[in-house]
């Protein structure tokens, strides 16, 4: 059979994602911060790529779980100075947008990122179940905490695992600002998953959510095809750590 419009499967994961929200089952927190509140020698403006990891860092030597405070300290103080650092290494502009990999490199040269909890890199179509669920299967290979660096449409967020009274639940956190209820400053978010299958639910919607107009045309009229994922809107990275 053909496949189905983008356009048809939007509202799908749009009720999806509410019915998720509306039963509990997910949570969203606006965080007290976002990237580029600060300026100066701490801002972190396009440092998705650094704040990622770091948060990482944060969540697997934390008890129980990164705390918000680490997760704003993150992004107002540690990661502004690693991103001049690197841009100053690859010679680049104070803003610009840097890949994952020079920036793991940076950190597991200072042993911020460790080699040894290192478990895997996947990627694909992120609108693919499949895709999606060999990633989040990657967060589950071992029990105890495990966090990955999520790079999707330019942007990189945290996904993070905690152990929650027998229970797995997943944390999206992203610092990007955006509007919450209740709240009239935008800032950074995390999106509480309180299963493997919400959290799928989530970054479906996140994904779609994402793409632009173009975006959808091009997956209207293009199937998936490994050998030209580098071109596809769609296409994702995944990068997990995890405690041995």
């Amino acid at each position: 059979p053909p496949p189905i419009p983008f356009s048809q499967l939007l509202p799908t994961y749009n009720t999806d994602w509410s019915a998720a929200l509306s039963s509990g089952r997910a949570q969203i927190y606006g965080l007290d911060t976002h990237q580029g509140r600060v300026r100066g020698r701490g801002d972190s403006t396009n440092g998705c790529t650094v704040i990622a990891p770091l948060i990482v860092h944060e969540h697997l030597k934390s008890s129980g779980g990164v705390s918000d405070d680490a997760v704003v300290a993150v992004i107002d103080s540690y990661a502004g100075p690693h991103l001049n650092t690197i841009r100053t290494k690859l010679g680049l502009s104070p803003t610009a947008l840097i890949i994952p990999s020079d920036v793991h490199d940076h950190l597991v040269d200072l042993k911020i990122l460790s080699q040894d909890l290192f478990v895997a890199a996947s990627g694909g179509n992120i609108l693919d179940s499949d895709h999606v669920n060999n990633f989040i299967a990657g967060l589950n290979e071992r029990k105890g905490k495990s966090a990955a660096a999520l790079f999707f449409h330019a942007h990189v967020v945290c996904v993070v695992k905690m152990n929650v009274g027998g229970e797995c639940w997943y944390d999206l956190i992203d610092s990007l600002p955006s509007s919450h209820p209740g709240t009239s400053t935008p800032s950074g978010s995390r999106i509480r998953c309180k299963s493997a299958d919400v959290l799928a639910t989530c970054i479906r919607w996140y994904a779609a959510n994402k793409l632009t107009p173009a975006d959808k045309e091009f997956c209207d009229k293009s199937a998936w095809d490994d050998g030209m994922c580098d071109f596809d809107p769609r296409v994702f990275q995944g990068f997990v750590w995890a405690d041995k």
